[in-house]
């Protein structure tokens, strides 16, 4: 059975379902504005690195007198305002407000009538949809300056003058590395919003088909590199392919990135079996983590490390464990510090097939037994 997006919910499912679905609008809710918050948080970051970074180019001697560099880097501080209003003034504030709004209607004593219930739930779903929407639009809006930023600096770091002094060249590097690393948070924050609204639709899906899909994606990663993959066979489920591939691209990337020191990484993915669920796991011998300072993996869009050598928003993790949520299953992580890490996630089963839940699965906390 397909199940609808929050705000396609029907409004009348009886006064517990009403209350089940308000407490999902407002959990939801609250996801969406956490990640609003923390988009501009790190995008203020990062246009902090491109002004500064231009702005020490542009008191460079042999480049204040050159026409050509200064024009580009000019037109790079312009579109970097333009982001940092746009930050400022809309992505953090809208999400803000109508969270707010969202706050004061769930915290109302519980309603005292069925109607009245019906009542607040469609205001839910109503914030719900506005702060997606608001999201989607401020996110499009960022893409013009940012794309003028990206390409404006590539082609700055090909100048002569810039590539004929070492300490020029490092930081037009900033200045196109602080672009790039808005661009992921932007794409990053699509996806999630992408992922919260998506309408599930189940059918058979192969795993094994997803994880060679989602290495085909993730081969400039890999590139240059020593990696070996170990792939079990793995049984078909159900659920829905978009989504359960964006689970395996997400897991995938991450032992990527955290086996990037690694001579030779290793990457393992299996499945076991039992008469409840598929539990599937992909194990890398990675940096690793540290489970007692990860007790915030999967929630919050935590992340596992705050070195900035580890690029990333910290939404990866947490898209995978709305979408197994969603599936009716559970995520879960192991790991030691220099030493890899594990990560875990089960598909239900029910009358023999894998995959059928409804979609009410709990979260699972950091370093369980393995199954």
């Amino acid at each position: 059975m397909n199940r609808p997006s929050l705000h396609q919910l029907p409004e009348s499912s009886g006064e517990q379902g009403m209350r089940e679905r308000m407490v999902e609008l407002h959990s939801a809710n609250q996801m969406l504005a956490d990640f609003a918050a923390l988009v501009a948080h790190d995008i203020r970051g990062a246009l902090r690195r491109v002004l500064s970074f231009a702005g020490l180019l542009g008191v460079v001697p042999s480049i204040e007198g050159d026409p050509h560099t200064v024009a580009f880097l000019r037109t790079i501080v312009g579109a970097a305002r333009r982001i940092q209003h746009l930050v400022d003034q809309t992505l953090a504030c809208r999400s803000a407000s109508a969270m707010d709004v969202s706050r004061a209607r769930f915290l109302k004593e519980d309603p005292a009538t069925p109607s009245t219930a019906s009542e607040r739930l469609a205001e839910l779903r109503a914030i719900h949809g506005e702060l997606a929407e608001s999201a989607s639009s401020v996110a499009q809006d960022l893409r013009n300056p940012l794309t003028q930023i990206i390409g404006v600096a590539g082609m700055l770091a090909t100048l002569p003058v810039i590539t004929g002094n070492p300490v020029c060249r490092e930081m037009a590097a900033h200045v196109l590395g602080g672009a790039r690393q808005m661009q992921a948070l932007i794409d990053d924050y699509l996806s999630f919003i992408q992922t919260e609204s998506h309408s599930l639709k189940r059918c058979r899906v192969s795993i094994e088909s997803l994880v060679q899909l989602s290495r085909h994606d993730l081969e400039p990663l890999a590139a240059g590199r020593k990696v070996v993959w170990q792939i079990a066979p793995m049984p078909e489920v159900e659920g829905d392919p978009a989504m359960l591939r964006q689970v395996i691209l997400n897991l995938l990337n991450n032992a990527l990135k955290y086996t990037r020191n690694c001579s030779e990484a290793r990457i393992e993915i299996g499945t076991e079996t039992n008469p409840h669920e598929v539990v599937f796991h992909v194990r890398d011998n990675g940096i690793g983590f540290d489970s007692v300072a990860a007790q915030s993996l999967f929630r919050r869009f935590g992340r596992l490390h705050s070195d900035p050598g580890f690029e990333g928003a910290g939404v990866g993790l947490m898209i995978v464990r709305h979408i197994i949520r969603r599936h009716g299953g559970r995520v879960w992580a192991e790991g030691e510090p220099g030493r890899g890490a594990c990560f875990y996630f089960t598909l239900p089963v029910r009358d023999g097939v894998y995959g059928a839940g409804p979609g009410t699965g709990q979260d699972e906390g950091i370093g369980q037994s393995r199954i």
